[in-house]
C-alpha cells in the first residue's frame, strides 16, 4: 500500500469472451468503423476500449462517429448522413478512462486503508469506498440525520387581503420571506411604512402577461420506453413488444 500500477490491463469478462471474439474479428477486417454507442464519454469509453482490446486500431482505418440522442428513424437516418470524424471524440474516451482508473485507484487504496483503521478501533467488517459512492452515501446519511432530528419551529409570513373597486385579491411577498419571530415581522412591515391591520394603499404598478402552453410533443420510442419504465418498471423490450402488439 498504496497501489499505483505502472500500466493497466483491461480484461474481457469470461461470459463475454465468445461474443467479443466475433466482434474483434469483424473490427479487424473492417476498413471503416462507425462508433454508434451512446453519445457521451461513457459511450466513447465502451467503443474505444473494445477497439483497442481487439487490436483493431490502425491509422489505415477510417473512424466515424454517429452522434444522435434519439432512436427515431428520421434522426438515425440524418445521423448516418452526417457522420462526424471519429477521432474528434477520442478525448471523451481518454477522459472517461482516466476517470475509470481514478475510481479504481481510490477504491483499491482507500477501502483496505479504512477497513484496517476501523478494525483497529474495534469496528468489524470490510468497508468499500469510492469516488462517487462515498460522498453520495454521506449525503444520504446527512439527509436522514436531518429528518430524524427535525424539530418543528413556528415562523411568520406577510400576507395581505387587498380590496379594490373590482373585487379583492391576496397579496404575498415576492420573493417569499419568513420570519422566526413576530417581532422580526413587525419590524420588517414597519420598515416598509406599513402596519398590521386596515390601511389605505396605492397600487403603483400592474403588469399583465399572456402565457401560452403548447401541447406536449408525441413520445419518441426511447422517451416512451423511459416513461413506461418510470411508471410501471417495464423493460424497454417489454414496451416495444406491447407497442408492436397494439399496432398489429
Amino acid at each position: 500500500m498504496p497501489i499505483f500500477p505502472d500500466r493497466y490491463d483491461f480484461e474481457v469478462a469470461k461470459d463475454k469472451g465468445k461474443q467479443f471474439k466475433i466482434v474483434a474479428e469483424l473490427l479487424k477486417k473492417a476498413n471503416t468503423i462507425i462508433v454508434a454507442t451512446d453519445s457521451d464519454r461513457e459511450g466513447e469509453n465502451i467503443a474505444w476500449s473494445i477497439i483497442h482490446k481487439a487490436n483493431a486500431f490502425s491509422k489505415d482505418k477510417t473512424f466515424k462517429r454517429l452522434w444522435i440522442n434519439s432512436l427515431e428513424k428520421d434522426v438515425i437516418r440524418s445521423g448516418f448522413q452526417n457522420l462526424q470524424p471519429g477521432m474528434n471524440y477520442y478525448p471523451f474516451y481518454q477522459e472517461a478512462q482516466t476517470r475509470q482508473i481514478a475510481d479504481w485507484l481510490i477504491g483499491m487504496n482507500a477501502s483496505p486503508l479504512y477497513t484496517l483503521n476501523l478494525q483497529q478501533k474495534g469496528v468489524q467488517g470490510t468497508f468499500s469506498l469510492g469516488r462517487v459512492q462515498t460522498p453520495t452515501l454521506y449525503l444520504i446519511f446527512q439527509r436522514q440525520e436531518a429528518i430524524e432530528n427535525f424539530k418543528k419551529e413556528p415562523f411568520f409570513e406577510v400576507e395581505a387581503s387587498i380590496k379594490v373597486n373590482q373585487g379583492s385579491f391576496k397579496g404575498v411577498l415576492s420573493p417569499t420571506q419568513r420570519f422566526k419571530t413576530q417581532e422580526e415581522l413587525l419590524a420588517f412591515v414597519s420598515s416598509k411604512q406599513a402596519k398590521i391591520g386596515n390601511q389605505e394603499g396605492i397600487i403603483a404598478d400592474v403588469q399583465t402577461k399572456e402565457k401560452k402552453t403548447n401541447s406536449p410533443s408525441l413520445f419518441s420510442l426511447s422517451s416512451l420506453q423511459s416513461k413506461v419504465n418510470q411508471l410501471y418498471k417495464a423493460t424497454a423490450s417489454q414496451t416495444l413488444k406491447a407497442i408492436s402488439f397494439l399496432i398489429t
